[in-house]
């Protein structure tokens, strides 16, 4: 594609010299306010996923994933693709698993979108519109908040620009396309194996161009090519997100979400545990939501009206017979998948209760599916082979409609295409399995952040005035929004706070009862499986060997004690009572003929962590 930028005209230039370094400010501040008390927030249940972290085999859960086979076989009962673990395992083995280590990556990936955003945005021919999307990703609150969490969210926020950005590179042609093209190709798959929310995005790529090449505004049926052969390889993922499948956890209304998502990619998204005060009333908020709805309309009027002339540039995409041929073998991998999964998953079971859990009452149904699912590949081929042939008959290849305006092609309409396709694709899916949460919807926030900075813009070119009035409102709300995330804790139990308050009172024969369950898995993390004495609230053989110790039960709101434990702790009496929020524990002694001599723990480094 050979850009010739003609931005629009605006009555607030911003010339090279100042935006360079304007995007240096911004970018710095935004690594400054993602490496802000980084480590300040304790461990939580989201967090224990990571690789590499030395947990008690038999109480934890997930089961500790100290190898890289057992972080991808733990990944098969996660929700989300295994490329995020897997790249996490290597970082972990070699750097350790302190928290500023473990979150250092996603911080990494959210400070490298900055840029990205603005690559993407200046793409459409305006400084003053990249230079207003950086700003808005690089201090969004909730953007700052994920980009502190050890998750794949920030990771796949970033694939999603660097495979959109790149797309529009391959378009443009030039010496470098079929770089371009193998690191979209590159990108897009590390996408779709890091998180099934990125299927909407592909999939709105893959439909923007469809859409250029049917009316006629580009002749691009290489790229297209080049989607199919990512959509093929990307199939391969069906079978796994088959064996995950599991009843959907996500609770949050759809039109709530969707809401939060229009305040400029959820700046206050609410706390549902109520753990932190909404910061603006609900007026304000709705205030907040009017505003962004007007820049977004005004952003996508720019969209026809403003766009610069873009020409498309078609790329020598795969073969039909190597795609074919990557059809087939696509499509004997998953059968291959099924047959073992319907043939060892049943023996397997017999063996581990927890993978007896896991598939309970649905191994014939995911095998049913699985082996349905082998057809996928097979019929995106023919579907494709057949779209390919229409469109050769509508129009030639490189002839385009004289009726259609080159401009249309444009990353301005791709950008647009993102700040709304991929919302619509999750609101439909949620009609029929919840599937809305705002740390989903970090994915598409650049995009629109983008179309609202074009709407800003929009806004300078009629009243300058006007503008600097909506700029100081943005970054006062922005502020408010980086404070108010910054107290968001990373989990609704304090278990940090726990271990510091519990280690003092624990003594070496001390045994912890816990009950194997993924809430009470983060307090391994500062109380170590090695050091201590743990033991299941529901093992008999652990029980029936209390007697003499002193015992502490590590509970938490929902979580009773069962009964054969109220038994067995009836002549011993509660001393101490350690809380913290929503957990506590509690110290119960044996009466005096059963007790054993105090012993202290030898003397050991610094408390871990």
């Amino acid at each position: 594609m050979n850009a010739t930028p003609t931005p629009p005209p605006s009555r607030i230039g911003v010339p090279r010299r100042v935006a360079v370094p304007l995007l240096g400010i911004v970018f710095l501040l935004g690594i400054v306010f993602r490496l802000d008390d980084l480590a300040a927030r304790g461990m939580g249940h989201a967090e224990i996923f990571v690789p590499g972290i030395d947990l008690p085999r038999g109480l934890s859960v997930p089961l500790p994933r100290l190898t890289l086979w057992e972080t991808v076989l733990g990944a098969i009962r996660e929700p989300h693709p295994p490329a995020w673990y897997v790249a996490m395992w290597p970082w972990t083995w070699l750097l350790g698993t302190d928290l500023f280590l473990i979150r250092l990556p996603s911080v990494l990936f959210g400070a490298a979108s900055i840029p990205l955003a603005y690559g993407l945005a200046r793409l459409e021919g305006e400084r003053l519109t990249a230079l207003l999307a950086a700003g808005l990703l690089a201090f969004n609150g909730q953007h700052i908040f994920w980009s502190q969490v050890a998750r794949p969210f920030a990771m796949a926020c970033f694939l999603g620009l660097a495979s959109t950005l790149l797309l529009l590179l391959v378009l443009r042609g030039g010496q470098r396309q079929r770089l371009f093209l193998a690191l979209y190709v590159t990108a897009s798959l590390a996408g779709l194996a890091t998180l099934y929310y990125f299927w909407p995005i592909f999939l709105t790529h893959t439909l923007w161009v469809l859409w250029n090449t049917w009316t006629g505004r580009a002749s691009t049926p290489g790229v297209l090519r080049s989607q199919l052969f990512i959509l093929l390889l990307g199939s391969l993922a069906i079978p796994l997100a088959i064996i995950q499948s599991r009843p959907s956890y996500l609770s949050r209304g759809l039109l709530e979400v969707v809401g939060e998502f229009l305040q400029f990619g959820s700046l206050f998204q609410v706390d549902r545990d109520a753990l932190v005060p909404a910061p603006l009333p609900t007026g304000a908020a709705a205030v907040l939501l009017v505003l962004a709805g007007l820049l977004l309309v005004a952003g996508l009027r720019v969209n026809r009206s403003h766009a610069p002339g873009w020409t498309a540039a078609d790329v020598a995409g795969p073969s039909p017979r190597h795609l074919g041929l990557t059809a087939a073998l696509a499509c004997l991998a998953i059968l291959a998948v099924a047959t073992v999964f319907h043939g060892s998953v049943p023996r397997l079971m017999a063996q581990d209760a927890d993978l007896a859990a896991f598939f309970h009452g649905s191994v014939s149904r995911k095998a049913t599916l699985l082996f349905a699912s082998a057809l996928v590949p097979l019929l995106a081929f023919l579907l494709a082979a057949l779209l390919e042939r229409q469109l050769a008959r509508r129009r030639p290849p490189g002839v385009l409609a004289p009726e259609a305006p080159a401009r249309s092609a444009g990353p301005c309409t791709l950008v647009s295409f993102l700040a709304v396709t991929p919302v619509l694709m999750i609101a439909g899916v949620s009609l029929v399995v919840p599937s809305a949460a705002a740390r989903h919807m970090l994915l598409f926030t650049p995009y629109l952040l983008i179309v609202l900075a074009r709407g800003a813009a929009a806004v300078a070119r009629f009243s300058p005035v006007l503008f600097v009035a909506l700029a100081v409102f943005l970054a006062a709300i922005h502020g408010l929004s980086i404070a108010y995330n910054k107290h968001r804790p990373g989990s609704p139990i304090d278990y940090k706070g726990l271990a510091q308050r519990w280690i003092p009172h624990i003594q070496a024969r001390d045994v912890i009862l816990v009950r194997r369950h993924w809430v009470t898995t983060p307090i391994f993390y500062y109380l170590r499986g090695d050091r201590y004495q743990f033991a299941e609230w529901h093992t008999p053989r652990a029980v029936q060997n209390l007697r003499g110790s002193r015992v502490w039960v590590l509970s938490f709101p929902g979580l009773a004690l069962p009964e054969e434990l109220r038994d067995t702790l009836a002549g011993y009496q509660p001393s101490v009572k350690v809380e913290a929020r929503r957990v506590k524990a509690e110290l119960y002694v044996p009466p005096p003929a059963h007790s054993r001599p105090p012993e202290a723990f030898p003397p050991t480094p610094a408390a871990r962590r």
